[in-house]
């Protein structure tokens, strides 16, 4: 049963991870969390090694060949935003960050 198996889960300030502990509280069970991370790069270690398994967005497991994943159901939906202050100088690399995810957003509705 997934509540005895080994996970790795984002930092504890993370919004998913509040998401899942909710989840997890709504069937009255604890979760054996061994490590919590904030690198993508050391939660694929930890599943490419076969120590923990995580909860992952979809939209990141295209970028981590090697791994399958298991879609959760019922799926969470999350809303995120993208906040700056207005009149205020942002560089060139931030400004281009802000155009794409206009321009692109729609695209992963």
């Amino acid at each position: 049963m997934l509540i005895e198996e080994p996970l790795i889960m984002f930092n504890t300030d993370s919004v998913l991870n509040t998401t899942l502990y909710s989840r997890f509280d709504g069937i009255g069970a604890k979760p054996n969390v061994v490590m919590h991370a904030s690198q993508l790069y050391t939660i694929q270690n930890f599943i490419t090694c076969n120590r923990a398994g995580a909860f992952l967005y979809a939209s990141l497991m295209k970028n981590l060949p090697g791994l399958i994943g298991i879609p959760v159901t019922p799926v969470i939906r999350q809303e995120i935003g993208l906040v700056w202050k207005k009149g205020k100088y942002v560089n060139d690399s931030v400004e281009k960050y802000i155009t794409f995810i206009k321009k692109e957003w729609k695209t992963f509705l």
